[in-house]
């Protein structure tokens, strides 16, 4: 899961393999506590497919402040929202309740990787089969969903940190 107050991207994976991946909207539009990131978790937990609900491993980002990134560029980031992001990891994995849980920084998984270059490279790692199990959605929201199969991939070991694929190449 790439979290978000307002919208996350969600992917779920079987066998190594893209089964679904969607955006889930925060029907909670205005709220910054915890009843938003309970809302988010209902709304995540709701738009799994039924097959689905045995969940083994969640792997989710977990959103870091970079102090140097604010002071030379400025407050590009609020790192309020941010936390609000952390919460809405803890409330969805309340919620989950898989086996294990696994969380990778964004410079873990994607590092200096700008989302105009990283979604495409995401894309090329999958399946045409699994390129076709991604439900549309707005253009400027398509790469929360991305971050989600990513995170999958990366946790799955067929990307790597700059986002190659690993797998279609062996």
């Amino acid at each position: 899961m790439d979290p978000g107050l307002r919208h996350a991207g969600i992917a779920g994976f079987e066998n190594g393999v893209l089964q679904f991946a969607h955006l889930v909207e925060n029907p909670e539009d205005s709220e910054r506590d915890a009843r938003a990131w309970m809302a988010m978790a209902t709304e995540v937990m709701a738009s799994l497919p039924p097959d689905f609900t045995n969940i083994e491993r969640f792997v989710f980002e977990m959103p870091q402040v970079y102090i140097t990134t604010r002071v030379k560029f400025g407050p590009k980031v609020d790192p309020d929202d941010l936390m609000q992001l952390v919460g809405v990891n803890g409330a969805v994995v309340a919620r989950v309740g898989a086996w294990t849980h696994k969380k990778y920084q964004p410079r873990q998984w994607k590092p200096k990787l700008k989302k105009e270059t990283h979604g495409p490279m995401i894309l090329a790692a999958l399946s045409e089969e699994e390129r076709g199990r991604i439900k549309p959605c707005a253009k400027s929201l398509r790469h929360n969903v991305l971050d989600g199969i990513g995170l999958g991939l990366f946790d799955l070991g067929r990307i790597n940190e700059k986002g190659e694929s690993n797998f279609f190449s062996k």
